[in-house]
Parts: C-alpha cells; sequence; structure tokens
C-alpha cells in the first residue's frame, strides 16, 4: 500500500510539474510586447544607423567610441514633453574590468544626472523608466538612483518578469510553486555571492531563484520628443552601464510619426508591469515624403522578430547575400534558415562574438560555428571579433538581393531567448535602396569589421578557426540546454 501510495504521489506531482511548466511557457503575453507593426512609409533621413566600435592593436593600446551613448544624452536634454526610457542594465555596480583597453565610462551616474537635470530645468516633463530587477539585484539592493530619479517625480517601474513565458522548464515550475511568492524585500539580509560584482552587496536566496529563472527585460528603447513637437527614439544594443561602456555596439534612431507605434508598446508594457501613471505624447506632425528616398520601415518584438528573419531569409535565391553580426547566435530555426540558403548558394558572412571566457551555460557560439562551417561545407563564412575584456555586443542583420536591402538591428541576439516570446526584445527593420543612407551605413559597418579597415595596427576580426569548437559533447549538451532553456543566452 505505501509503495502505491508513493507512486501515485510521484506521478501526481510529476504531473502537476509538466502542467505547470507547459502552461507558464505558452501563457498569454503582456500587451506591447510581441509587436509587429504595420509597414510605414517614411523619408530615408529620418533613419540614422549609429555604431560604437571598440579595438586593440597587438600590445593592448585601444580605443573605444560612446557616438550612440552621447547622442541619447543630447536627445533628452532636448526634450520639452516627454522621455521613456526602457533598459536592461542602466545602474553601475557591476564588476569593473581591470584589464579592459579603454577607460570605463560611468554610463549609469552620467544617465541619471541628465535625467534629473532636465526634469529640474522643465518640472512638466514627463519621465518614466521601465528598469529590469536585476539593477537591483532582485531585491537585494535598490538602486540609489532610482529613489533619487523617483524622489524628482520620475516614474521608475520595475519590469515584473514574472509576465513573462518561462523557458527554463525544468526549474521554472519550482520557482513558480515555491520562491516566487517571498517578498523580494527592500535590501539587505543577503549572504550568497553576488555574480556581478566582487564587492558586493551579497545577493538573497530569493534573488538567486529568480536569477535562475533566466528572464529579463531587454528592449534598451529610448524615446523622446525633439523639442519640437516630433518623437524621436532609439533602439539598439548599448547598455548605459559602467562593465558594458566599451563594448562595440549599435542602434538605430527614428524620429516621426514612425515612432508612436513604439511608445504605445512602451506604455501597454509598462501597465503590464504594474505602472498605473498617464503620459500624453505631442501631438505627431504629418509624415514628410517630399525626401528623394523612402523606405519601409515597421518595429518587431520577441516573437515578431524571428518570423520576419525566416521569411527574408527564407525568400533569399542564388547570388543574394545575408551578412549577421552579433553577440550569440543559438536558434535552431535560425540555424537551420542559415543552412538552406547557403544550399541555395546564398552568400553568407558571420561575425561573432567568440565568448573566450564563457562557459557553454553562457554561450554556444564556438559549437554553433563550427556546426555551420561543417554543415555547409564551409559555404557559410565566419569570423571571430577581437574582444578583449568588452563585449561585440553588435546587433545587425543585412540581407541583399536583386530587390531592395533589407536591414535588422536592435537589442535582440539571435538567440531562442531573444527571438522566441520569453525575454522583452526589441528590434527595427527596414527595407530599400541599399545605398540610402542608413543601409549603407551599417553596410559599411559590417565591411570594416570583416575587412579589418581599422586605425593601422588595428584587427578587427580574426579567421573562424581561431575559436570553433568541434566538440560532440559541448555541442550536444548545447542542443539540451538550448531544449530545455537552461542556457543563458
Amino acid at each position: 500500500m505505501k509503495a502505491r501510495w508513493a507512486r501515485w504521489t510521484g506521478a501526481a506531482i510529476a504531473a502537476a510539474w509538466v502542467a505547470a511548466a507547459l502552461y507558464f511557457a505558452n501563457r498569454a503575453l503582456p500587451q506591447g510586447l510581441r509587436l509587429h507593426s504595420a509597414p510605414q512609409i517614411v523619408p530615408a533621413d529620418s533613419v540614422t544607423f549609429l555604431a560604437d566600435i571598440t579595438g586593440a592593436d597587438a600590445y593592448g593600446h585601444g580605443f573605444s567610441s560612446h557616438a550612440i551613448f552621447d547622442s541619447m544624452l543630447r536627445s533628452i536634454g532636448q526634450a520639452r514633453s516627454l522621455v521613456v526610457l526602457d533598459c536592461h542594465w542602466c545602474t553601475d555596480r557591476q564588476r569593473a574590468a581591470p584589464d579592459a583597453i579603454a577607460a570605463l565610462s560611468p554610463m549609469g551616474a552620467q544617465l541619471t544626472a541628465a535625467l534629473l537635470a532636465r526634469k529640474a530645468a522643465l518640472p512638466s516633463l514627463q519621465v518614466l523608466v521601465i528598469a529590469d530587477p536585476v539593477n537591483g539585484l532582485y531585491g537585494s539592493a535598490p538602486p540609489p538612483q532610482f529613489a533619487q530619479l523617483r524622489a524628482a517625480g520620475i516614474a521608475v517601474v520595475g519590469a515584473d518578469l514574472t509576465r513573462l513565458r518561462d523557458r527554463n522548464v525544468l526549474y521554472s515550475p519550482l520557482w513558480r510553486a515555491l520562491f516566487q511568492w517571498w517578498s523580494p524585500g527592500e535590501g539587505g539580509g543577503g549572504w550568497l555571492p553576488n555574480p556581478y560584482s566582487d564587492a558586493g552587496p551579497p545577493l538573497t536566496l530569493r534573488a538567486w531563484a529568480q536569477l535562475a529563472t533566466l528572464k529579463s527585460a531587454n528592449r534598451r528603447v529610448l524615446i523622446a520628443d525633439d523639442g519640437r513637437g516630433s518623437l524621436l527614439a532609439y533602439t539598439g544594443s548599448v547598455q548605459p552601464a559602467l562593465a558594458y561602456s566599451t563594448d562595440t555596439v549599435t542602434a538605430l534612431s527614428v524620429s516621426g510619426p514612425a515612432v508612436v507605434p513604439l511608445l504605445r508598446s512602451e506604455l501597454d508594457l509598462a501597465r503590464a508591469f504594474g505602472w498605473t501613471g498617464t503620459l500624453v505624447a505631442p501631438a505627431a506632425p504629418a509624415t514628410r515624403l517630399a525626401a528623394a528616398t523612402v523606405l519601409r520601415f515597421q518595429w518587431l518584438g520577441a516573437g515578431a522578430i524571428r518570423d520576419e528573419l525566416l521569411d527574408h531569409i527564407g525568400a533569399t535565391g542564388r547570388g543574394d547575400r545575408i551578412d549577421i553580426a552579433s553577440e550569440s547566435l543559438s536558434d535552431r530555426a535560425l540555424i537551420a534558415a542559415l543552412l538552406a540558403a547557403s544550399r541555395r548558394e546564398v552568400t553568407v558572412r558571420l561575425i561573432l562574438d567568440p565568448h573566450k571566457s564563457s562557459s557553454l551555460w553562457s554561450s554556444a557560439n564556438q559549437v554553433v560555428g563550427s556546426e555551420l562551417i561543417a554543415a555547409s561545407d564551409g559555404r557559410i563564412r565566419l569570423a571571430w571579433y577581437r574582444t578583449h575584456s568588452e563585449r561585440f555586443g553588435a546587433a545587425l542583420v543585412l540581407i541583399h538581393g536583386p530587390g531592395p536591402a533589407w536591414l535588422l538591428s536592435g537589442s535582440a541576439a539571435l538567440t531562442r531567448r531573444d527571438l522566441g516570446d520569453y525575454d522583452s526584445t526589441l528590434d527595427a527593420a527596414l527595407s530599400g535602396p541599399a545605398e540610402a543612407a542608413p543601409l549603407g551605413a551599417a553596410q559599411q559597418f559590417f565591411d570594416t569589421l570583416w575587412n579589418d579597415r581599422g586605425p593601422p595596427g588595428i584587427e578587427y576580426t580574426a579567421d573562424a578557426d581561431t575559436w570553433t569548437d568541434p566538440s560532440q559533447l559541448r555541442y550536444w549538451t548545447y542542443r539540451f540546454m538550448e531544449l530545455v532553456g537552461m542556457s543563458r543566452t
């Protein structure tokens, strides 16, 4: 009788575990997360491609640029009506890099100062900040910057990651049943190691339990009015924080009525995360289409990014070209699409971060790179970005065919986590003549890195065999972790 009771109890627990995993992996998405805006026709001069590059010579003498962040600070300083910031990391408490090849910048402090200064100068300015709870170490240590913002009348909303779908199906039912109900607290009381900073503060058990769900709010968006009644938005891979201030990153800035669907999406997300305020946007002026060149533009969030990406890759044929620069590449549907394109004699070029010091839990780039080269018989060409203590955080896909060129850029890495309706990621897509300014600038950025067109002595990229890893053990470990959602990427 006891054995039968134990079997029935075990079966019931297993059934509940599977049911919870399936439900929370497929639950309804928060309003605004899976943004798939209708295509809009915009003048080419309303969209700008921006990039910051970090590099070093053989002696470790490096350089780094901050054009994207500087432009964001200028936009905050010009705003007169509203500022909406959606950030993953936007504080400076992470581990510093003593071997950084360029000076780190306290971007989080600079961002906070810019928001406070503009709010003080214009008390009527509407400011909304949506931030991933990692900034407060999941309740272990709320950042003082956010307290300063709130004291100045700025709304700060912590992203409620429990509203997102669960990807880590082996662990998340345990999180939902035991740890989700614990109060995150108001800081203090932690005793566990801090994975972000050697200097602490320590994390609580609940913080580590939430960290293990492997979820994040990762849109990396800034929206502001331009001081003249029009809206301006930035979407990209930049993270305004000390530890990420020397990363190589990309972004798109977009101005005009095309920003309105993104603003609505951000407000919907903020409300889904518990914000109850209101924000009045300036009346958008009519679209100006007298420019010589126009582009087709749309916003894409979460799984909509993968849908459009697979559609465009699937439409390529012999003689077309696909250029990709990404921090991570592990999504199986995308890998299959790239291999299929290579069999159609499409030229595929990839620049990836080698994640030289990362574990397989953190990155699968090296085994995926080996797979792509082997499975395509070398038709897919790969280069590794020569990182040092920084990341190669570019997020760029360029597709050239007989018709218009197509560009995808934003915050999403090419992983199941970012493309699979799990995290809140955002990209912008545009198509038009290849010589149009933003498309041409994006292609120039890629070609500069691919062909090492840097300052004398600077080599941006390394050959494929420098870091590819053909280990079958590591490959099948990655496949399992990708399947059950245990990888960090």
